[in-house]
Formats: structure tokens, C-alpha cells, sequence
């Protein structure tokens, strides 16, 4: 092994792919001014980073170059963490070793020194060997550099490849991060704006380069959902959603902030909300009115025509018990609506769902199994509510059960809670599993509107409750609301 000191600011070598030197062309780091000679790479390392030297080392081996290693490495009497460059170099590993740079420039021009060092040293050997008395030993000497030159060389035009890509890769990024419609923030550790772009700018102005707190918006935990904000702008308020996620820049632990404005989508729909709330407000007239004339065709007929009307008359009542549900959705939603508790039957909202959804559960020869602790089972609450909650999950039991099997229906109670659950075997399907309850979520229903397990989740909450869902390939699918009992 041949080892030649230099005072340039790092070190280079080549080694065997298992970590055997083969030779120190560098040494400024002074990582081999040990007593005795160190042959192997494990012997400059620490105990502790033996096992990433082995990874990095094979990386190396296997994808021609590594850059960016942080080693801990024996330098003098102390133990300094270093970074390391490899390329592979036909049957050898090439290994660049200096302090942590800024950027990937500044371990471009440490390579840079090295090789210009040796060109310097191979002169220099060059004129010695032009001196009379030339010796063996110089002719070794200069072959040995000529080599090592050359891998130098070879190096250095890999690292100045990869230099360039690098810096086309970072110009694309800057480029997606500035032209991304979401108004993007980059944040230090300490809640500060770092960076940001041309959306953010628009969206907040000025105030940009303040903080988050004085920009009167709180950002999310990192890899937490988005949340919807209303924050003040420039323009005037603004709905956007918010996420976050961790990232390092500089070298450094930072947040990246996103921010969607979603204000004219919201203004959409609420507009579509309030066209649809006054579609149902104005049918209950015309419905009102099939409704008292139905009931007074029966009361005033005979047989058919008396069986006719009374079938109108129920199912006119039907349609204003939907209207009223979807009014009282409409209340649950903007959290207006006063719920007036009272001791519900079980027995009689289970019953009526059952004749609700007959024809279907007949058409596919479903078993409607029903358990109930009790005839006299009650729960707290409002019968209307019950009903409409219930047919939403049993109507989708019912569609999504194979047939010939066995749909659930059990409400129990005790002194820690209050359980209704709805199973049937058939899975969820996968694309709709973690949107299950969310609004407009539907799959493969060719008239499914996905509002049928939104308004049954806010029915729960509304009731005091909560509602969940299992679902699996081989157990089927179980709904379950569970509330906490009255209290005395």
C-alpha cells in the first residue's frame, strides 16, 4: 500500500469492495496518522458504524456510486462524523472523505483540489526523474501516481456527471415548487418562513414573511389529514385546506405547508345546498296536498279504489318524512338542529325497516335475523331519527349481502353503553374503505348518491353516539352505533 500526505482538506483512497486499502492519495484529514499502519476501512471507523460502512460500501459496489454517507471516523484522538463519496472504479472503490460539505459544489471543488494536487505531484516526479541518478524506486513512484491520477481523473468526471444532473434535478423541483397552483410554505423548526412561492404570495401578501401565528391560520401536525381553515387575506377571507409534511432543507429539519384555496368550491356548494333545500321545502305543498286528498279518497271509498288511495296516502307520507329528514340533515350539518330526546321503541323503528326493505331482502332470499334485548328496548332519542338512520344502513346491507345469507340486526344494552349493529357478508369494497362515511363516497352502485352512510354517521353524532365500520373478505361487514346510557 502505497500512502502520500498532502495538506489538502480531505482525504481520498481506493479500496477492494470488502473495505481493503489499496491506496491513500490524500490525506489532509490526517484519518491515517495512527501509530500503525491501517489496511482495512473498519479499522478507521467506529465500532458503531461498522454495519453503514458495509452498506455503503456495497451501495457503492452495486449502483456504481454513493454520496451523502455520514460516517463516524477515528481522526487523531477524537471521533468526528465525516462524509463520504464513493465511485466505483473497474475492480476498486474510490473514496473521497471530507467534513460535511454545504452543498454537493463544495465536494466538487474538494475533488477538484485533489486532482490538481496530483497533477502538481506528478510533475514534480516527472522532473525528479529527468534528474541524473534516477532510481528504481522513482520509476515506482511515478507509475503509482500515474495510476492514481488517473482514477482521479476518472472520478472526477463521474462526480462532475452527476454535478450536472443534479442540478438539472434541482431545477426542476424549484420550478414544480414555484409554478404549483397550492400556495406552498416552507417552515423552520421554530415556525418560521423560510421560503415560499408565487401562489403563497398571491393568497397572503405582505404578510408572508411572518409566521403562521401572526398569519392567523394554525398549521397541522405533520402526515395528519387536511383540515379546512377560513383565514384572512388580502382579497378578503379564503377556505383553504391545509396539510403538512416533514422534509429537511438546508441540511435541516423544516415543514412543508400546503394550502388549497377551495372558496369557490365552497361557495359551489352551498349554493347547490341552498338550491336543494328549497326544492324540498317547496315539494312538501304539492305533496301535502296528494297526501290529505289520498287519505280522504280512502276514508270516502270502497275496494279497490279504496286500497289505491290508501297506498298513495302511504307512500306520499313516506316522500314528506324524506323531506323533513333531508331539512333536518340540512340543521345537522350547520349544527342548528335541537334534538329533543325521548325513550324510543327499538322493536317498532326495527319492525317498520324491515317492511321497508321486504321486496329486496324476498328478491334475494335473505334471512333478516333481528336480536333484540327486550321487547320493551328503548333508546334515547327521536324515532324519526332511528328510522332514517337505520334504513340508510340496512338498505346497504341488504344491497351488499350475497344472497342466500343472513343479514343481522342486534341492539343491546347495558350500564356502559347502548350497541345497534347492522353485519352482513359482504366486504366493502377496497377503493371506498377509508371514505366509507365522507360525503358523495359510492362504488359501483349505478344510482348510488354515497349519502346514505354520510347522513347515517351525523344522525349518530347528532343522537349523542358514534358510528363505525369493520369490514373484511372473510368476516363481511358490521356497522355498529354505540351510545352511553342516560343517566338517572
Amino acid at each position: 500500500m502505497k500512502q502520500f500526505t498532502s495538506p489538502t482538506q480531505g482525504t481520498a483512497l481506493s479500496c477492494s469492495p470488502d473495505g481493503s486499502i489499496l491506496n491513500v492519495v490524500s490525506d489532509g484529514l490526517g484519518v491515517f496518522s495512527h501509530s500503525s499502519p491501517v489496511r482495512d476501512l473498519n479499522e478507521l471507523v467506529d465500532e458503531g458504524s461498522h454495519e453503514k460502512l458495509s452498506l455503503f460500501l456495497r451501495h457503492v459496489h452495486e449502483e456504481s456510486m454513493a454520496m451523502g454517507w455520514e460516517i463516524a471516523v477515528r481522526t487523531r484522538s477524537t471521533i468526528s462524523t465525516l462524509f463520504f463519496f464513493g465511485v466505483m472504479q473497474s475492480d476498486h472503490v474510490f473514496i473521497v472523505i471530507s467534513q460535511p460539505p454545504e452543498t454537493i459544489i463544495s465536494l466538487y471543488e474538494q475533488m477538484l483540489s485533489i486532482v490538481n494536487e496530483q497533477g502538481v505531484m506528478l510533475r514534480q516526479c516527472q522532473q525528479a526523474l529527468n534528474a541524473p541518478h534516477k532510481s528504481c524506486a522513482d520509476e515506482e513512484d511515478l507509475d503509482s501516481f500515474m495510476r492514481l491520477n488517473n482514477e482521479l481523473i476518472n472520478a472526477q468526471r463521474e462526480l462532475t456527471l452527476r454535478n450536472r444532473m443534479l442540478t438539472e434535478e434541482q431545477e426542476r423541483t424549484r420550478q414544480l415548487f414555484e409554478l404549483n397552483p397550492d400556495a406552498l410554505l416552507v417552515l423552520s423548526e421554530g415556525g418560521e418562513v423560510i421560503t415560499f412561492n408565487t401562489a403563497a404570495r398571491k393568497l397572503f401578501g405582505n404578510e408572508i414573511t411572518q409566521t403562521p401565528e401572526s398569519m392567523r391560520f394554525k398549521v397541522p401536525e405533520a402526515g395528519e389529514s387536511s383540515i379546512e381553515l377560513c383565514i384572512p387575506c388580502e382579497s378578503g377571507k379564503r377556505v383553504v385546506e391545509c396539510r403538512s409534511m416533514e422534509m429537511e432543507w438546508e441540511r435541516k429539519k423544516a415543514l412543508l405547508v400546503s394550502l388549497r384555496d377551495i372558496t369557490e368550491r365552497k361557495e359551489l356548494d352551498q349554493l347547490k345546498e341552498d338550491v336543494d333545500r328549497i326544492a324540498r321545502h317547496d315539494l312538501k305543498s304539492p305533496v301535502g296536498g296528494i297526501l290529505s286528498l289520498s287519505r280522504y279518497l280512502a276514508d270516502q271509498t270502497e275496494g279497490d279504489v279504496s286500497e289505491c288511495a290508501s297506498l298513495i296516502a302511504q307512500t306520499s307520507g313516506t316522500i314528506m318524512d324524506m323531506i323533513d329528514d333531508s331539512l333536518s340533515l340540512y340543521s345537522m350539518e350547520c349544527g342548528t338542529y335541537e334534538l329533543k330526546p325521548e325513550p324510543v321503541a327499538m322493536k317498532k323503528v326495527v319492525d317498520q325497516i324491515l317492511v321497508d326493505n321486504q321486496v329486496v331482502s324476498s328478491a334475494k332470499n335473505l334471512d333478516m335475523a333481528v336480536h333484540l334485548d327486550g321487547e320493551d328496548l328503548t333508546f334515547p332519542g327521536e324515532s324519526t331519527l332511528y328510522r332514517s338512520m337505520l334504513s340508510n344502513i340496512v338498505k346497504n346491507a341488504v344491497e351488499a349481502a350475497p344472497e342466500q345469507s343472513t343479514v343481522t340486526i342486534r341492539a343491546q344494552a347495558s350500564d356502559q353503553d347502548m350497541v345497534l349493529t347492522v353485519h352482513n357478508y359482504g366486504a366493502v369494497p377496497e377503493p371506498i374503505r377509508q371514505t366509507f362515511f365522507e360525503k358523495y363516497a359510492t362504488h359501483g352502485k349505478r344510482h348510488g348518491n354515497g349519502l346514505g352512510t354520510y347522513s347515517a354517521r351525523l344522525i349518530a353524532t347528532t343522537l349523542g353516539g358514534s358510528l363505525s365500520m369493520q369490514t373484511s373478505e372473510e368476516h363481511g361487514t358490521t356497522l355498529s352505533f354505540s351510545l352511553a346510557p342516560p343517566s338517572e
